[in-house]
């Protein structure tokens, strides 16, 4: 977790579930420190997520959903005349 300034903007890095997050946070390093400290709060509680926690998908529900869709919407061309005789 880090407190960073690129040009005139203060930055603060952070990582929640090992995904890096960085958010522009002013003109101010003491603002800057305030809000990481917040998200660092956040985070201990473990209210700071900002994607929903999605539900894992099997490999086999997948495949069925996509040869559902294959059977629909896509063709094989074997036994089409091409060309002029």
């Amino acid at each position: 977790m880090d407190v960073f300034k690129k040009g005139k903007m203060w930055y603060i890095d952070y990582h929640v579930d090992g995904q890096r997050k960085r958010e522009i946070v002013g003109y101010s390093h003491k603002m800057a420190e305030n809000v990481l400290a917040r998200r660092k709060v956040q985070i201990a509680k473990d209210r700071f997520s900002d994607v929903a926690k999605k539900a894992k998908t099997s490999f086999k529900i997948i495949s069925d959903i996509y040869i559902e869709y294959a059977k629909n919407n896509k063709f094989h061309q074997r036994g089409k005349v091409t060309g002029v005789f």
